[in-house]
C-alpha cells in the first residue's frame, strides 16, 4: 500500500514540475515539443481554390469555391491553438454565395528542428 501511495506521489510531484518548468521558462515547450508551424500568409482572408478537385467540380456547376483560413489562439494551460478553416460557394455569374460548408477545426501542428 505504501508502494502505492510513493508512486501517486512521485507522478504528481514530477506533473507539478514539468508543470511550473514548461510554463515559466520561455522557449522550453518549443525546445521539447518543437516549434508551431508558421501561419498562413493570407491568414482571415478569402481566397479563390483554383487547384483542388473540388474546386475543378465547382466550377463545372458554375461556382468559385473560396477558402478561409482562421487562427484560434490557445486559452488556458491546457487548451491547443487551433486552425479553422471555412469554405464557401459563389455563384460565378450573380456574385452571391450558394452555399457554405461546416468549418473544419484543426489543431496547429508542432514542427521538430534537429
Amino acid at each position: 500500500m505504501i508502494f502505492v501511495f510513493l508512486v501517486i506521489a512521485a507522478g504528481l510531484g514530477t506533473a507539478l514540475y514539468l508543470l511550473v518548468m514548461y510554463s515559466s521558462i520561455p522557449g522550453a515547450v518549443d525546445e521539447r515539443l518543437g516549434e508551431f508551424e508558421p501561419l498562413p500568409e493570407t491568414l482571415g482572408q478569402w481566397v479563390t481554390d483554383t487547384d483542388s478537385d473540388q474546386a475543378k467540380s465547382a466550377t463545372a456547376k458554375g461556382l468559385q469555391r473560396e477558402v478561409r483560413i482562421l487562427h484560434n489562439p490557445a486559452k488556458g494551460i491546457f487548451a491547443k491553438e487551433e486552425l479553422v478553416t471555412q469554405v464557401r460557394f459563389r455563384n460565378t455569374q450573380t456574385g452571391e454565395i450558394d452555399h457554405v460548408e461546416p468549418e473544419v477545426r484543426e489543431p496547429r501542428r508542432r514542427i521538430k528542428r534537429s
